[in-house]
């Protein structure tokens, strides 16, 4: 794997078939993995695919694999894992596709929340952190200050 992929490279990606997912086209690149819409062939739904960005990201992939399985299905907050494939001597993580925008796209579109709205993202956002911690996922990077 290429020690710098850039988006160019992975929309080269577009029309590749993976044990029966088509992607789509490439919607990112994360800290460690590139991000692509795909459609889920036999089922006919769509799926996002995430695949390691570095040879280093290799390592680390099976442990975001093993999260997301400690998360399950159960958490309307959470993405889930619907199963890893294999292509090109690379895992891709299959998972399912939520419709809507980023709360980032969203703040951009609206000029930001009320507090009502506000409150209702954090009590969202809390909601999944508490699903995930009382499954034992506890993010390293997740505290909370003295106020």
């Amino acid at each position: 794997m290429s020690e710098s992929v850039n988006m160019k490279e992975l929309a080269k990606l577009t029309g590749t078939v993976i044990e029966n997912h088509r992607i789509d086209y490439a919607i990112g690149m994360g800290n460690i993995n590139a991000i692509f819409m795909a459609t889920d062939i036999g089922e006919k739904r769509k799926v996002v695919l995430k695949r390691p960005l570095e040879s280093d990201s290799l390592m680390v992939f099976p442990k975001i694999a093993r999260t997301y399985q400690k998360l399950g299905h159960d958490c309307k907050n959470n993405e889930a894992l619907l199963r890893v494939i294999k292509g090109g001597g690379i895992e891709y993580l299959v998972m399912e596709y939520i419709e809507g925008p980023t709360l980032a796209d969203e703040i951009k579109r609206t000029g930001g929340y009320s507090i009502d709205k506000s409150l209702k993202v954090i009590s969202d956002v809390l909601i999944g952190l508490i699903h995930a911690s009382e499954r034992g996922v506890r993010p390293p990077g997740n505290r909370i200050g003295r106020c």
